[in-house]
C-alpha cells in the first residue's frame, strides 16, 4: 500500500494517455504551483482504443517520444501519476448507514449491484465524503483488474515508475483549480467515446454519469447524414458554428439534445436531493470546443456555461494538459487526499 504521507513531494508528473493523444506534465510545488516540463503528441488510430492498448510497440515508442519532447528521462522520474481512461473506470456515489457494523460488507454489496463487472474481476477504492448523524456519503472508483494489469505491465516495459492510478473525472476537476469551498458545479466532459457528467461541491464528487454519446457519435451522424467520410465529417464538426442555420448545425443540435437531456436529468436530480442550486456548467473534452456549444447550453439551461481551462495553462488551447495537470497536482498537494480515491496497484 502507498504511504500517502510520504508521497507528496516538491515535484510530480502527470501522464495522460488517451485514444488519440499523450500528454505529460511535470509540476513543481510552490505558490503558485509551476509547470516545469510538458509534452504532447498525437497518436495514430489503432494504438489505443477505448482505453486499452492495441499496439504496444508503437505506444512504447510514442511514450518515449513525448518524454523526450518534455525533456524528461523516463527512468529518472520517481513519482508518476497515470490517469486511467474514463471508458475503463466506474465512479459511483452512494449513502451508507452510519451505524452499519460491517461497512465493508455493505460496500461490497453496493459494488455487486452497481458495477457491471464480476466482483472478483475488479479493483476498487473509496472515500467517505461527508457524515451526519445517520449516514455517510461514499464515493467509490473501480476498474477491471485486466485493464489495470495491462497498463501496469506496459509501464514496467516502458521503465516508468507509475505510483498511482488515478481517475480522469477527478483529475480534470483538480486541473481546473476551482476553490474547494465552492458552490455546486457541473462538469461536462465530452470525449471521443463517452460524455461524463459530474457534479462537485465542497465535499468532492457528488454525482457522476457516463453516456455513450460523445465526439465520435456526433462525427458519425454528420458522416451518415451528409454522405461524407468520417475524416471529412470530423473537420466539418470542428468548423461548423452551432449558432448558424445550416445542415451540419441542424444535425449536431438534434443529437446534442440527447446529451442535453441527460445533463438536465443530472442537474434536476442533484438539486432536488440537496436543495442546492447549480449555477455553473464547465465544458471540457475535445468536442466541447465546438463553436457555439457553450452558448447553446447556456440558453438551454439558463446557467453560466463556459469552456474550462487550468490557470496554470491559459492559452488558446484551453483544454491542453488539463487532465495531466490535475494528475500531477495530486503529487504536490495533499488537498485532495481526503476526497479523491485512487485505484490501488
Amino acid at each position: 500500500m502507498i504511504n500517502m504521507f510520504n508521497f507528496f513531494n516538491k515535484k510530480s508528473i502527470g501522464l495522460e494517455i488517451a485514444d488519440r493523444t499523450i500528454e505529460v506534465v511535470k509540476l513543481e510545488k510552490g505558490s503558485p504551483v509551476k509547470i516545469i516540463n510538458s509534452g504532447r503528441i498525437e497518436l495514430d488510430s489503432g494504438i489505443v482504443e477505448r482505453g486499452r492498448i492495441k499496439n504496444e510497440k508503437k505506444l512504447l515508442e510514442a511514450v518515449q517520444k513525448v518524454f523526450d519532447m518534455a525533456g524528461l528521462e523516463p527512468t529518472t522520474q520517481k513519482e508518476i501519476i497515470f490517469g486511467l481512461p474514463e471508458s475503463q473506470t466506474y465512479t459511483y456515489v452512494f449513502t451508507l448507514p452510519y451505524d452499519k457494523i460491517d461497512k465493508e460488507a455493505f460496500i461490497y454489496k453496493e459494488i455487486e449491484k452497481n458495477i457491471p463487472l464480476p466482483i472478483n474481476k475488479i479493483v476498487y477504492s473509496y472515500k467517505i465524503l461527508k457524515r451526519d448523524n445517520e449516514t455517510e456519503e461514499v464515493v467509490l472508483v473501480a476498474s477491471s483488474k485486466d485493464t489495470v494489469l495491462e497498463w501496469q505491465n506496459f509501464f514496467q516495459k516502458a521503465n516508468l515508475n507509475v505510483s498511482i492510478f488515478d481517475v480522469e473525472t477527478l483529475a480534470i476537476f483538480r486541473g481546473l483549480l476551482i476553490e474547494k469551498n465552492l458552490e455546486p458545479v457541473c462538469i461536462v466532459d465530452i470525449g471521443s467515446v463517452t460524455t461524463n457528467i459530474a457534479i462537485f461541491d465542497q465535499y468532492g464528487l457528488r454525482a457522476s454519469y457516463n453516456i455513450l454519446k460523445a465526439g465520435n457519435f456526433l462525427t458519425q451522424k454528420i458522416s451518415e447524414k451528409l454522405g461524407i467520410s468520417f475524416e471529412k465529417a470530423e473537420k466539418e464538426k470542428i468548423s461548423v458554428d452551432l449558432s448558424k442555420n445550416n445542415k451540419s448545425s441542424t444535425i449536431l443540435i438534434k443529437e446534442l439534445e440527447i446529451i442535453a437531456k441527460e445533463i438536465r436529468i443530472m442537474l434536476e436530480y442533484f438539486e432536488k436531493q440537496t436543495e442546492k442550486n447549480i449555477k455553473k456548467i464547465i465544458l471540457v473534452g475535445g468536442s466541447s470546443q465546438m463553436k457555439g456549444l457553450s452558448k447553446y447550453l447556456s440558453t438551454h439551461f439558463d446557467k453560466d456555461t463556459n469552456i474550462g481551462s487550468s490557470i496554470l495553462k491559459n492559452d488558446k488551447s484551453k483544454l491542453v494538459y488539463l487532465e495531466a495537470i490535475g494528475l500531477a497536482l495530486r503529487g504536490v498537494n495533499n488537498r485532495w487526499n481526503d476526497t479523491d480515491p485512487i485505484i490501488k496497484i
